[in-house]
C-alpha cells in the first residue's frame, strides 16, 4: 500500500490581501511561497516521500508509510502557523493500492474530496478583539496590536509584522525583470499603490485554469500528475511574463503579489488591465498547448486548458481587499460563461469579465448586477462576461470611436437612456447616428456603423440592442459596456 498526501494553504488569497499595505502583501505573498516551493519540499525529503508536485500553496507527497505521512501533514500545519502566525493550512492522507492501476486517479479523486470537504468543515480558530484595553491592528484590524513599526508609525499584530519584515522579492518579480532586462526595458515593483495608478485609478486582474477539478481525476499516475501541475505552473509564469513585457514599452510599474499553482493576482495601471487580462487567458491557453506532454494530453483527451480573469478597476485608494474580492467575484462569473460555452459545444473557451467602480460602496456582483443591469425580465444592460474574440472586438470598438474623436458625453447620453427602455434607446441611439460628423477628417458616423458591427448587432433598426440569447425577445446591449471601459483602454 502507499499514501499519498496532500496539504493545501486555506484561503491563501485571504492571508495575502488581509491588509491594504502594500509592503505586507508582498511580504505574505513571498513569505506563503518560500514555506511551499523551498521548507515543505525539505520536509518531504526529510521525511522520505516522493514528491509529485508543489506550488501555489499546494503540495502532494507520496508515501510507502502511513505514520510518515501524517507526520508530514502535521509538521506542514506547524511549520505555517510557526512562520506566519495567521495562516492555517490543511492536510489529508489518502491510501491506494500501487499493484492496480486504476487505483491512483481514485485516491487522488477522494483525496480531493476530503480535502474540500476538510476545508469547509473544520472550525477556524480567529482570535477576535473584545477587550477595550488592547488596541487593534491598524493594518489588518483582526488581532490585537503587539508589535510597532516606527517608519509607518503604526501598531500592528505579529501577523502583520511578519509579513512587514520580509525582505525577500517576490520569485516571479525577479523572473519577470531578468526578463526585461534581456529585452533592454524597464520594469518596477512599487512599494506604494499610488505609484501604480495612472492616474488616480488602478486594476487588479484574478485569473484562474478552467475545470481543473474534472481534469485531475483523468489522469492516471503519479509521474503524469507531476508533469500536469508542473507545465501549469509554468505557464501561469511564463503567460504573465510575455504579456507584460509585450505591453511594456518603455517602463512599467506592476505588482504580481500571487503566481503560482493556476492562480495569477497582478496590480497593474488601470490603462493596461482590461488588455492585459485579455492577452493572459490568451497566452496561458497558448503556454499549455506548447508544453503538456502527449502522454498527459492523452489523458485528457486534449490539449486545450482555458483560463478565465476578473479584472476590478477602481481609484488607487480603494481597499485592496475589496478590490481583490471583487476581481475574485468577476472570474466566477466569467468561468460561468465559460463552462456554459464548454457544455453548449465542448470547446475550452477563456472568458473575461470586468468592472469599474466609481462610488466609495459597492455591493455584491450578483446583487449589483440584477438591480443595477437589468431592466426587466426581459432587457439587460450589459453583455458581460466576454469570451476573448468579444473582448477584442468591444477593444475595436473604443479604439474606433476614439480614432474619430467622438465626444465622450454624447455616449454617456445614450448610456443613460439606456435605462429608460427599449424604445427610449434606440430613438438615442438613431438621432445620435443622423447628427454624428462625417467629412473628410472625421468619419464619425462611419465609425459607430463599425462599431456595431464590432458588437454584433446585426439588426440596425434595433441598435443599440441585440438579441440575449436566452429566449425570444430577450435583448441586451454592450454600448453601456463600452462607455464603462472606454477611458480604460
Amino acid at each position: 500500500m502507499r499514501y499519498l498526501a496532500i496539504h493545501d494553504v486555506d484561503a491563501i488569497q485571504k492571508y495575502v490581501f488581509a491588509t491594504g499595505r502594500l509592503r505586507e502583501i508582498r511580504g505574505a505573498s513571498a513569505l506563503i511561497d518560500r514555506l511551499n516551493r523551498e521548507e515543505s519540499r525539505n520536509l518531504a525529503k526529510h521525511a522520505g516521500g516522493d514528491l509529485i508536485y508543489y506550488g501555489g500553496g499546494g503540495i502532494a507527497v507520496d508515501f510507502t508509510d502511513r505514520g510518515k505521512a501524517h507526520e508530514f501533514c502535521q509538521s506542514i500545519s506547524k511549520l505555517y502557523v510557526d512562520e506566519t502566525y495567521s495562516a492555517t493550512s490543511t492536510g489529508i492522507v489518502e491510501c491506494y493500492d500501487e499493484n492496480k492501476p486504476d487505483r491512483f486517479p481514485m485516491a487522488l479523486e477522494r483525496a480531493y474530496a476530503r480535502l474540500r470537504q476538510e476545508k469547509v468543515s473544520q472550525y477556524r480558530r480567529t482570535q477576535l478583539l473584545t477587550n477595550s484595553l488592547f488596541k487593534s491592528c491598524q493594518s489588518c484590524g483582526i488581532y490585537p496590536a503587539s508589535q510597532y513599526i516606527s517608519r509607518e508609525e503604526a501598531f500592528v499584530c505579529q501577523s502583520c509584522y511578519i509579513k512587514n519584515q520580509q525582505s525577500r522579492e517576490l520569485e516571479i518579480h525577479k523572473h519577470i525583470w531578468n526578463k526585461a532586462r534581456e529585452n533592454g526595458k524597464q520594469i518596477y515593483f512599487p512599494t506604494q499603490i499610488d505609484h501604480i495608478g495612472d492616474p488616480n485609478y488602478i486594476g487588479i486582474i484574478y485569473a484562474d485554469a478552467n475545470r481543473m477539478g474534472d481534469r485531475l481525476p483523468c489522469i492516471r499516475d503519479k509521474q503524469s500528475l507531476g508533469e500536469f501541475s508542473k507545465v501549469i505552473d509554468i505557464a501561469v509564469r511564463n503567460a504573465i511574463t510575455e504579456v507584460i513585457l509585450k505591453k511594456c514599452n518603455g517602463s512599467l510599474q506592476v505588482m504580481i503579489p500571487l503566481c503560482g499553482g493556476d492562480d495569477l493576482v497582478a496590480i497593474v495601471p488601470s490603462k493596461y488591465a482590461f488588455e492585459l487580462a485579455i492577452d493572459y487567458i490568451e497566452e496561458f491557453q497558448n503556454q499549455v498547448r506548447q508544453n503538456l506532454p502527449d502522454k498527459v494530453a492523452n489523458m485528457l483527451n486534449s490539449k486545450e486548458v482555458s483560463a478565465c480573469a476578473g479584472v476590478a478597476i477602481a481609484k488607487s485608494h480603494t481597499p485592496l481587499s475589496e478590490l481583490f474580492d471583487l476581481s475574485h467575484d468577476l472570474c466566477k462569473s466569467a468561468k460561468q460563461r465559460s463552462y456554459d460555452i464548454f457544455l453548449r459545444d465542448k470547446t475550452e473557451c477563456p472568458c473575461v469579465d470586468f468592472q469599474v467602480v466609481t462610488t466609495p460602496s459597492w455591493g455584491d456582483l450578483d446583487e449589483v448586477r440584477k438591480t443595477e443591469y437589468l431592466l426587466n425580465d426581459k432587457i439587460r444592460l450589459t453583455s458581460r462576461p466576454y469570451t476573448v474574440n468579444e473582448s477584442r472586438k468591444l477593444i475595436c470598438a473604443v479604439n474606433a470611436l476614439k480614432q474619430q474623436k467622438f465626444p465622450l458625453s454624447k455616449l454617456h447620453d445614450l448610456f443613460v437612456s439606456l435605462r429608460r427602455g427599449k424604445d427610449q434607446a434606440i430613438y438615442s441611439y438613431l438621432h445620435l447616428y443622423v447628427r454624428a460628423r462625417e467629412s473628410r477628417t472625421l468619419k464619425q458616423r462611419t465609425a459607430l456603423s463599425d462599431v456595431a458591427c464590432c458588437l454584433g448587432i446585426n439588426n440596425v433598426m434595433l441598435a443599440p440592442w441585440k438579441d440575449w440569447g436566452i429566449d425570444s425577445g430577450t435583448l441586451q446591449t454592450p454600448y453601456g459596456d463600452l462607455v464603462e471601459i472606454y477611458e480604460f483602454v
